[in-house]
């Protein structure tokens, strides 16, 4: 079961959509129950959550081996995301996908607060690495590597 976060934006909702396409067994964390209809139509649960509440990320990780990590700019994005990853350590994932963005270091800006300064540099990523036993990887060296599962040639 894949964990899903920032299901309900531009993202997350492309991303449960194509899980469920696929037959893929996903439940989408949701942060209000009246974001719930779309993705129930898909055939897909959700669990309503919050970053700064961790009982219901425990919740709503339980079952669940795989987690996709997607949240919004915030002052506090750091110590949201620890939360999260300290829940998908409590119930044992063993496979986390971080969506970052462009930029994403301690000289990075929006609207005036750092972004991801600690939560994207050593703190969180380092928290991934110990989770799964890995160092975090990009998008971009993960489709090298699945580059025929994606329909193209092998490089």
């Amino acid at each position: 079961m894949i964990l899903v976060t920032g299901a309900t934006g531009h993202v997350g909702s492309e991303l449960v959509r194509l899980l469920a396409e696929a037959g893929t067994p996903a439940r989408a964390l949701i942060h209000s129950p009246d974001k719930a209809a779309p993705i129930k139509r898909l055939g897909l649960e959700t669990a309503l959550g919050d970053f700064e509440q961790p009982d219901t990320l425990d919740a709503a990780m339980a079952g669940c081996d795989h987690l996709f990590l997607l949240s919004p700019p915030s002052p506090r994005q750091p110590e949201q995301e620890q939360n999260v990853i300290d829940a998908a350590k409590r119930a044992g994932v063993a496979h986390v996908v971080k969506q970052s963005v462009p930029g994403a270091d301690a000289d990075a800006l929006i609207e005036g607060n750092t972004l991801l300064a600690a939560g994207h540099g050593a703190g969180v990523t380092g928290e991934v690495a110990k989770l799964t036993g890995r160092p975090p990887r990009t998008f971009e060296q993960f489709a090298a590597d699945h580059r025929i599962a994606f329909g193209g040639q092998p490089s």
